[in-house]
């Protein structure tokens, strides 16, 4: 997994005026939480957290954090980030301090690779699932998860129970959970009910001519 080094500042005010203040200036409020212990109130310059993890702020990124002696040393993810209904741009971050040999809870990307076997018969590819929220050891998150689609044909999908997870990987959802499946064309999956509702109109009942 990535690990990237970000510089932090402690936030000396708090409030929303405050923290409207720091996004005019390019930074991003933010809260990060310890194991055990309160979260501590910092800031973080939101253009370099973009180039460093990513415009969606992913959270499969270690971040190993530098500044006054309260952040420095530390290595954090992104766990949650709240956006401007509006805008969509980023409002606050809340960071969660990695402790080696701790389990914790963290989202990652599933990406589909292949082409399926369905396509050639005109089947459309939907996913689902495009994320699955695991418990891993900070040292085993993967950065995405693949699943190989090219034996899938109309009407198989794959579920989260059909998925080939890292060793020390577990699912936090259902593993019936649909994630993939190859299904047939809208036109035609739409004209099957119509034709068998006009074949039906149109029978005679038996005996009759």
């Amino acid at each position: 997994m990535e690990r990237v080094s970000l510089t932090v500042d402690l936030r000396k005010d708090l409030g929303s005026r405050s923290a409207r203040r720091s996004r005019r200036e390019g930074k991003l409020p933010g809260v990060l939480y310890g194991h055990g212990s309160e979260g501590v109130a910092i800031e973080v310059n939101l253009r370099e957290l973009r180039r460093l993890v990513g415009g969606k702020l992913a959270h499969t990124v270690i971040l190993e954090l530098k500044g006054p002696k309260e952040v420095e040393g530390k290595t954090a993810l992104v766990k949650e980030v709240q956006r401007d209904p509006v805008t969509d741009a980023p409002i606050h971050a809340d960071f969660i301090e990695l402790v080696a040999g701790q389990k914790l809870h963290v989202t990652v990307p599933i990406h589909v690779v292949g082409k399926a076997a369905g396509i050639v018969h005109g089947g459309i590819v939907e996913q689902t699932l495009r994320e699955l929220p695991i418990e891993v050891l900070p040292k085993d998150i993967p950065s995405a998860l693949e699943i190989d689609i090219s034996e899938l044909n109309i009407g198989q999908s794959i579920h989260v129970k059909q998925m080939k997870l890292p060793e020390g990987v577990r699912s936090m959802i259902d593993t019936e959970t649909s994630v993939v499946a190859v299904v047939a064309p809208r036109a035609e999956a739409a004209a099957t009910p119509a034709a068998e509702g006009a074949a039906a109109a149109g029978a005679k009942p038996e005996g009759q001519s």
